[in-house]
């Protein structure tokens, strides 16, 4: 016989904790074996006797010889290892764990730094005796109490020197814009009121003042370092969050001391230093395997940062992508309306001069001719100054890169939610967490970059 058997060689496999799998289909297989020869009428006897279709192994497994036994747990054994050779995954039960549902309160505070009616229904849950909620709790009001302040100062100012920047930049493109009508009306109707050269200067001063004035207060420099600030304390809270050593009462005092002094730091930020503060931003690119050693508790830290951070936050992302699509598509829209407004204006101020060529009107009809040309040249004069100004307000604002960056932002948030709803590898669920928050950083450093860029001023 020139057969030779050839097994896929797997001595390098290492079943780890699949060993109790190995042993448990190693009697599986004893137990269908047993089955079968039952049903083709074998039955027990002291010896092997293929005649009277007796054998000594219709025993339970646990009563077989141990050469018997080692049979079975060779070939479940190799079978296990033969499966892992081939890259298929197998996991132990105590490894699976429930998906992230998004289970919370009623109506959610839209606000991922206020926890108010989080901690009240989570106290609801806890008084039901689910006691594995108790540190969870206390994490919250912790964070609460070191962030909560500073984060509310940092948003507020951030908020209030935004306003000041697009108030700004609007009302200067709205004097800018007039003063150029005013001009090019006195330029084509050789007007003489002293009212008009005055109202352009002034308008022109207001439009000069407000550029130097936000030279001098650096409102949109300051916006941004304001909101980076913000942004950092949002991330230091739920990047702490999946920290392990804030868990842990041997490493919490530690932790505890870290997130404080890394909250003096962002208080820090300035306008001056907005260039380089990202990259202490960074995460630990380790993944546990749990963060707190309770399987329950891991479940409640993991729904309670999908609810708070991730379906939050792309809810809020979805809203921005919206209004910056609008914006986008108004201001583009009108700006190529303007543009053949234009061309509209010059050809009637053609044809009108054509007509009065060929036609030779009468000297009142003529007169009239000859105003509607210089209102037609006047429209055609003013509109592209319109148009710049309308450049000025784009410039300021960035809608189209904004709305293509929410998109981009929205997409990979909804498919690292996608990913943690079919997830049932707790560590796999810590990395799709931290990867978020890498995805949250990344979108606040595109987006800071992007407003350094621009100058709503031209």
């Amino acid at each position: 016989m020139s057969y030779q058997p050839k097994p896929v060689d797997t001595s390098h496999i290492d079943l780890g904790q699949l060993g109790s799998l190995s042993e448990y289909l190693a009697e599986q297989a004893h137990e269908v074996w047993a089955e079968q020869r039952i049903k083709e009428g074998w039955t027990y006897g002291p010896a092997r006797d293929d005649k009277l279709k007796q054998t000594p192994d219709l025993v339970p497994y646990k009563d077989l010889p141990d050469s018997e036994r080692d049979y079975d747990r060779n070939m479940s054994s190799k079978t296990l290892k033969l499966i892992l050779d081939r890259s298929y995954q197998l996991r132990p039960p105590d490894e699976r764990v429930p998906v992230l549902l998004g289970e919370g309160p009623d109506n959610p505070d839209k606000d991922d730094m206020k926890d108010e009616l989080e901690l009240a229904w989570l106290d609801a849950r806890l008084k039901k005796g689910e006691t594995f909620l108790q540190p969870l709790i206390d994490r919250l009001k912790w964070f609460g109490k070191e962030l909560r302040e500073s984060f509310e100062e940092a948003d507020a100012d951030a908020r209030d020197e935004q306003h000041k920047y697009l108030h700004a930049s609007f009302w200067c493109m709205v004097c800018a814009a007039a003063a150029v009508f005013l001009a090019i009306g006195q330029l084509t109707f050789s007007t003489e009121n002293p009212f008009l050269p005055v109202t352009e200067l002034l308008l022109v001063c207001v439009a000069v003042g407000l550029v130097l004035l936000d030279f001098q207060r650096g409102w949109r420099d300051s916006w941004l370092a304001k909101r980076t600030r913000a942004e950092r304390l949002r991330s230091l809270k739920f990047r702490t969050l999946l920290d392990p050593a804030i868990w842990s009462a041997v490493t919490r005092i530690e932790a505890e001391a870290k997130v404080r002094s890394e909250v003096r730091k962002i208080n820090l930020i300035s306008a001056d230093g907005l260039e380089g503060c990202l990259h202490d931003a960074e995460l630990d690119p380790r993944v546990p395997d749990m963060l707190t050693g309770n399987a329950n508790l891991d479940h409640a830290i993991g729904t309670y940062y999908v609810r708070r951070r991730l379906v939050t936050q792309a809810e809020y992302v979805e809203k921005k992508q919206e209004k910056y699509h609008q914006a986008n598509n108004a201001t583009k829209l009108f700006g190529t309306m303007l543009f053949f407004a234009v061309l509209l204006f010059v050809f009637a101020h053609d044809v009108l001069d054509l007509v009065d060529l060929l036609s030779h009107p009468q000297p009142a009809d003529a007169e009239l001719h000859k105003m509607i040309g210089k209102i037609l040249v006047a429209l055609a004069a003013i509109l592209p100054a319109a148009s710049a100004a309308l450049h000025v307000y784009r410039a300021g604002r960035e809608d189209g890169r904004n709305h293509l960056r929410t998109v981009a932002t929205l997409k990979r948030l909804n498919a690292l939610r996608e990913k943690l709803d079919g997830c049932q590898s707790r560590k796999e669920q810590i990395r799709l967490m931290v990867q978020s928050e890498i995805a949250f950083s990344s979108e606040h450093e595109q987006w800071l970059h992007l407003m350094k860029e621009c100058d709503w001023y031209g």
